[in-house]
């Protein structure tokens, strides 16, 4: 809201913000769930989920831009944080 009103740009720029941030939210909230039933049998996915969460952190395209015509790219699609930015760098 601060960058909006320093850049001097509309408000109404937030409203897709908004339906993204819901969104990704729900999507977090959905693995938070699925994850927390699993790990009521399984005690080991705690530390599973900690390896996936830095595979995650450390593929995730957020300072590099994925070319659309390689393999990388096709990798990287399957990490689903990639689509979320992308989304976000659409405007």
């Amino acid at each position: 809201m601060i960058l909006l009103v320093w850049q001097s740009l509309p408000i109404i720029y937030l409203v897709p913000f908004v339906g993204y941030f819901v969104v990704f939210s729900v999507f977090c909230l959905g693995t938070g769930v699925l994850f927390s039933g699993i790990a009521v049998y399984f005690k080991d996915i705690e530390v599973i989920w900690g390896l996936v969460c830095r595979i995650l952190f450390f593929a995730t395209p957020i300072f590099y831009v994925i070319g659309k015509k390689n393999s990388l790219a096709d990798i990287c699609k399957l990490n689903p944080l990639t689509w979320y930015l992308d989304l976000l760098r659409g405007f």
